[in-house]
């Protein structure tokens, strides 16, 4: 059996990484060809620099921005293809 002091110590280093997992970050969303018809006039053909806080799945934000995660066929984060869990 691991000793309290270690395992008080693994929980907290799980706690702040966690924490700094939280830490809102901006994220650059960019949307081609008709799926530009779901955003708003200022945001047609743009990238639209979005904040995130916590750990949302990425179908998330896109659908705040209007687009239903359904019209979808392609995400690319970092130039590599990902799906809605990421």
């Amino acid at each position: 059996m691991k000793p309290v002091h270690t395992l008080l110590n693994s929980a907290c280093t799980s706690l702040q990484t966690r924490i700094i997992n939280l830490k809102p970050y901006l994220a650059n969303f960019r949307l081609y060809e008709e799926l530009n018809d779901f955003l708003a006039s200022d945001h047609y053909k743009q990238t639209i620099v979005y904040r995130i806080g916590g750990q949302p799945a990425i179908k998330d934000p896109i659908e705040v921005l209007g687009v239903s995660h359904d019209e979808i066929d392609l995400i690319l984060v970092n130039n590599e293809s990902v799906g809605f869990d990421w």
